[in-house]
């Protein structure tokens, strides 16, 4: 016990681990994967940095209507290209990744330093460093992900310098001061939710303020003015901090106090939403269960983490100093509320908790404070003290082993609550951040000699494309029997999770498996024949027989393929061969239940046999599974207007066009049932609408 109690060997070893984790992040950054987004960032750094050298003449930068990345300030981004250019750097992603590990390390720094504030033990900043370097999803992040790991370090830079200001306080600390305002303008100037620093700033410092009131810290003669002072103060970080944020964005720039607001609004309901697996079923982003976030963050940080966090509420009593409880309940509230805040609002959340990365270093401050403080309660007993030490050690093997073995996809971990990446595989979404398509890439390159034409991907990357031989293109897996392509890159982003729980992905053709713990988490899939293809332009020519035909061959060598039954089913429909058609739809439904088009099809046959209510039934449990399936919306206002419910019609076509404004097939029957009931002028608008492929919301 007395050797813990020796600063300077404590101090040794913080330090000591501070330099190990600037040794692993550097090293696993050096070459690290492009991430999905990093492509379209460095995009709109280039062109964030010609509006900037230009003085605003070239706006390239503010025409982003599929990214929206105009709303995004992404200063690192911008910064990190700048200088590479300057520096004539070749490797930009490698720079790129570099600086961010650099900046993840500041995160780890400052993330010590805060808990220190809390408890004035370099052990308790020592437990921090080590929390962070068994946290894979952190550690992940921290080679490639130049938007969250930045916006982190923003908010624990300007925490810590929040908390260091308001322990002077009645005094005012410039020097803090000055520090809080560039970490919240560094906030901004990534995307405008940095204000919540502010927030904090002012909820942290009016709380400690009536602290001091109480405490009879501040004499009441002084009240009035140190209030007038204090607020002066206040408004000054505000305009200094908005004025520095958004020096380096471009939409803020063009009207500093209309646009971030703007861009502040569509951050509150963002309108790109993914669909994604969690508890074994497919979810749309804006519609999770409530507790998405609190479950994934229970499962994918380290259980050592988990049970240092429920340590500090039971021994938070225990801890010494008055200012040390307070600033830790700070702490839980600068982790908490964002939680509460997305959770009450709804807020479109995707990829487990990456976008409230910012929230995760109070997590290990809070972790670590709980495990130190229940260290001390438990050194009076010397046994237990051991035990606990061992149990320690022990829980850090876990994410240590993972990160080791599956580098660099340290990003997918899962804890053992869920048996890990093998138990939790077609439950929750895996390579999220496409990291595993490098290897794919690399696989092409080096081993596949037949000079193939088109290497599609269901998520392309265009770097790994540049001053290639074969050409991309954007393949849904599901629809891979219909377009042109030699090679396909199948990430398990973007599938059926029966399909993967059953091991029915990947298929047979496959040349290439990335795996993680065993379990694939991308293929190379190599096209043996294209009679599929050549089936599916017979089908669109209306040669039905010869289409069967050709499908059939290609099932010879691609049995489970969706695709090539989906098709196969649309010609026995052709032929009004119905029988065929529903075997057929069931051997689709026996390797994917939930496939939309084979049920739509199956609906379509109930029609057409005279059973309108058990196809409404089939459209309605399809909106039910995917209330983004469009076509359902479609076919079943068309049984409502057969059955001369137009009402009901309306009602469906609206629910659509709620969900997707610019989903044109509905405008135009909508327009037709207007003009049929006599509201020709609405009803005209609306066929205009569905010929232009505009709405009354507009395309932004």
């Amino acid at each position: 016990m007395m050797l813990l109690r020796n600063i300077p060997a404590s101090n040794l070893i913080y330090k000591f681990t501070l330099f190990l984790s600037f040794v692993v992040l550097l090293g696993s950054s050096w070459n690290a994967p492009i991430s999905g987004d990093e492509y379209v960032h460095v995009v709109q750094a280039k062109k964030n940095i010609s509006y900037l050298q230009t003085l605003g003449d070239n706006k390239e930068a503010l025409n982003t209507p599929i990214s929206r990345l105009k709303h995004y300030g992404q200063s690192f981004d911008t910064i990190t290209t700048w200088l590479a250019g300057l520096l004539e750097i070749e490797n930009l992603y490698r720079f790129r990744h570099i600086c961010n590990a650099l900046m993840a390390w500041l995160i780890i720094l400052y993330t010590s330093l805060l808990s220190q504030l809390i408890i004035k033990n370099k052990w308790v900043a020592f437990l921090t460093v080590i929390l962070f370097l068994v946290s894979g999803r952190f550690m992940g992040h921290a080679m490639n992900n130049l938007k969250d790991i930045p916006f982190a370090f923003a908010f624990v830079f300007s925490t810590y310098y929040t908390f260091k200001f308001i322990l002077k306080l009645p005094n005012i600390s410039w020097n803090n001061l000055a520090l809080l305002t560039l970490g919240i303008a560094f906030g901004i100037s990534i995307r405008i939710g940095g204000l919540l620093i502010y927030a904090y700033y002012l909820l942290f410092t009016g709380l400690y303020f009536y602290y001091l009131i109480v405490n009879e810290k501040i004499k009441k003669h002084q009240l009035t003015r140190f209030i007038l002072k204090l607020g002066a103060v206040s408004c000054l970080v505000l305009f200094m901090s908005y004025a520095i944020g958004i020096l380096l964005w471009p939409y803020a720039l063009e009207n500093p106090f209309v646009n971030p607001l703007k861009s502040l609004d569509l951050m509150h309901h963002y309108p790109t939403t993914v669909r994604q697996i969690f508890e074994g079923k497919l979810y749309w982003s804006d519609r999770f269960p409530w507790y998405y976030l609190f479950k994934y963050l229970l499962i994918t940080s380290p259980i050592v983490i988990v049970l240092g966090f429920l340590a500090y509420f039971i021994f938070v009593v225990r801890m010494k100093g008055k200012q040390g409880i307070i600033l830790s309940i700070f702490t839980v509230m600068a982790f908490g509320f964002p939680l509460f805040y997305a959770t009450a609002t709804g807020a479109n959340v995707y990829g487990g908790w990456r976008q409230l990365l910012f929230c995760y270093p109070f997590l290990v401050v809070l972790s670590s404070v709980g495990i130190w403080t229940f260290y001390e309660w438990v050194s009076k007993w010397e046994k237990i003290r051991r035990i606990a030490i061992l149990v320690f050690v022990v829980m850090l093997l876990h994410p240590i082993q993972f990160a080791i073995q599956n580098y660099p996809y340290q990003y997918i971990y899962f804890n053992q609550l869920v048996g890990g990446v093998r138990q939790t595989y077609g439950n929750y979404e895996l390579d999220y951040y496409f990291t595993s398509y490098k290897k794919a890439y690399d696989f092409i390159d080096n081993h596949i000699s037949d000079n193939p034409e088109i290497v599609a991907a269901n998520f392309v990357i265009p770097e790994y494309y540049h001053e290639k031989p074969y050409r991309p293109k954007l393949l849904n897996y599901y629809d891979r029997a219909n377009s042109d392509w030699d090679y396909a890159i199948i990430c398990n982003t973007f599938l059926d999770p029966y399909q993967l729980q059953k091991n029915i992905w990947p298929p047979d053709n496959v040349v290439y498996i990335e795996e993680v713990d065993g379990k694939p988490i991308l293929v190379i899939l190599k096209r043996e024949s294209k009679v599929d293809l050549e089936g599916k332009h017979l089908l669109n020519s209306g040669k039905f027989e010869s289409a069967i035909e050709k499908l059939n061959l290609a099932l010879e060598l691609d049995k489970k393929n969706e695709s090539i039954l989906i098709n196969l089913t649309r010609a026995y429909i052709g032929l009004n061969q119905f029988e065929n058609a529903l075997k057929t739809i069931l051997e689709i439904q026996s390797i994917y239940p939930d496939n939309e088009w084979a049920m739509d099809l199956k609906g379509n046959i109930l029609e057409k046999t005279g059973k309108p209510e058990e196809a409404m039934e089939t459209y309605q449990q399809i909106i039910s599974n995917n209330y983004k399936f469009y076509h359902a919306y479609i076919s079943l206002a068309k049984i409502y207007i057969s059955t001369k419910n137009t009402d009901m019609a309306i009602t469906t076509l609206k629910d659509c066009l709620h969900i997707n404004p610019f989903y044109e097939p509905a405008y135009k029957i909508y327009g037709n049932i207007l003009i049929d009931k006599g509201e020709k002028e609405l009803g005209n608008k609306m066929l205009e609408f569905s010929i232009k492929g505009n709405s009354k919301y507009g395309r932004n």
